[in-house]
């Protein structure tokens, strides 16, 4: 029984079957926290949902959203690394979102 879904929130990795299953909680890449503080990581990843440099195929602001769902199938606990060793073991990794673009105004600086 899983008690604590929403890893890529919680960030609680100890659960009955050591992993959420990939068909439900949040996606981040990898099934990492989620997070706005990059104090003590070591990669920060951040989408860039953008396709407003093409006409008539419209949808790249899709892919970060598919890559984080594309990435949930390698995000076992132990994953099927084909290195040998778990580079989350050592590394430090959080998901920080997509970064904000007003498509009305894509030159614009904004903070996120």
């Amino acid at each position: 029984m899983l008690t604590k879904t929403d890893q890529a929130v919680t960030g609680n990795r100890s659960d009955a079957m050591g992993y959420e299953p990939t068909y439900s909680g949040v996606l981040s890449l990898f099934r990492r926290v989620y997070s706005r503080d990059l104090t003590g990581s070591d990669i920060a990843t951040w989408g860039i949902p953008y396709d407003l440099s093409v006409t008539n195929r419209a949808g790249a602001r899709f892919g970060p959203r598919a890559i984080r769902a594309a990435s949930s199938n390698l995000a076992w606990n132990g994953g099927p690394w084909p290195w040998g060793f778990d580079p989350f073991e050592s590394l430090c990794m959080i998901e920080y979102g997509d970064c904000e673009i007003d498509p009305g105004h894509p030159s614009d600086e904004r903070s996120a």
